[in-house]
């Protein structure tokens, strides 16, 4: 766990769920993978190999980083499991149930979930009749005392955060590094009820159309509320019918780490411009290791390198742009001179 993290997108991790496995080819770079071995809590969940520290498939439940979120008075944006994924196959739903019983005992922080399991996210949340944590409350705020959500005369829980099955203070997300896994996963997601759906595409690997996404059900785009048509009946339904499913943020990034990676800056203008297009906040993590030439580095200022200056370190594109290794840090999160920080709007209205 750890307050005040560098991440963009957050301002807290909660590391509840450790330990995980190579799922697809976004995974190749992982840096909670290459790190475990550092730290005693997730120590023995990796091995070591040719390529370097490859996760085993062990996941631990690590309590304490529980306790803290719930310790945690003043309000903030959380990524849970961020060395793990809370629906990897070795988890079980009794783990998955605390971590969302912690969520509920705290409406005063956003918690933002990403998953690359997004077929068990779904499975986990379908015709659910009530909130399956919450028999995990009752035990976890006698904890960490919540009176604001337990009534402590009648032991009973006020579920007045619970709506519907879904918590207004969660965000469903899943992992997308190429089209060919936005296409499975996103259906999923789609599919999953929440008050926040968003998608991360770090390490972005190649260009995606989120346009292109249609549920199999349901003929709807990921991005926006056009006009759709029920696949089983053909009915039309207006494209100002509340409730229908669509991303709700879209976070982008280049890859880190010695073995990463380029990102095409083509391919982020063109999700930022379908964003913009749909009206959906986008934001730019970063572009990675290696930096897209002509555009500003971290400081801000206009990079003038030649290419000689770093020969062996730079990436010609077929467009004719070039990509230079420089690190993370310098490398920043520009994109035509602009830094895009945007958030979910549930975030905008309580700020």
């Amino acid at each position: 766990m750890s307050d005040n993290t560098k991440i963009s997108w957050s301002d807290a991790t909660a590391n509840v769920i450790n330990g995980c496995s190579l799922e697809s080819p976004g995974c190749a770079g992982c840096y909670a993978m290459k790190q475990a071995h550092r730290f005693p809590v997730r120590q023995g969940l990796t091995v070591k190999t040719k390529g370097g520290m490859v996760w085993t498939g062990e996941v631990r439940f690590h309590e304490p980083a529980l306790i803290q979120v719930l310790r945690w008075s003043r309000p903030r944006a959380i990524f849970w499991n961020a060395h793990g994924d809370i629906f990897h196959p070795s988890v079980p739903d009794a783990w998955i149930d605390r971590c969302f019983a912690g969520m509920a005992l705290t409406p005063q922080h956003f918690h933002q979930v990403l998953t690359k399991r997004s077929g068990r996210m779904r499975e986990y949340f379908a015709g659910m009749p009530q909130p399956r944590w919450m028999k995990h409350m009752k035990e976890l705020a006698l904890i960490v005392p919540k009176p604001d959500i337990v009534d402590n005369k009648s032991g009973g829980l006020i579920l007045s955060t619970v709506n519907g099955g879904q918590l207004p203070n969660v965000w469903l997300g899943v992992s997308v590094e190429d089209q060919k896994r936005a296409e499975e996963r996103i259906h999923d997601l789609l599919r999953t009820p929440a008050a926040v759906r968003w998608i991360s595409a770090e390490p972005l690997l190649g260009p995606l159309d989120l346009n292109a996404i249609r549920m199999k059900y349901w003929q709807l785009s990921a991005l926006d509320n056009r006009p759709w048509i029920s696949v089983e009946d053909g009915r039309q339904i207006s494209a100002d019918h509340e409730g229908l499913p669509k991303l709700d943020w879209v976070v982008v990034g280049g890859e880190s780490g010695p073995k990463a990676r380029p990102i095409n800056r083509q391919w982020v203008r063109s999700l930022l411009g379908q964003c913009s297009a749909a009206d959906v906040p986008f934001h730019y993590k970063q572009h990675g290791e290696w930096f897209p030439y002509g555009e500003l580095d971290a400081d801000g200022h206009q990079n003038s390198m030649t290419k000689g200056e770093r020969p062996g370190f730079w990436h010609e594109w077929p467009d004719g742009g070039f990509s230079v290794k420089l690190g993370k840090k310098l490398a920043g999160r520009y994109l035509d001179g602009v830094i895009h920080d945007a958030m979910p709007a549930a975030m905008e209205q309580s700020s």
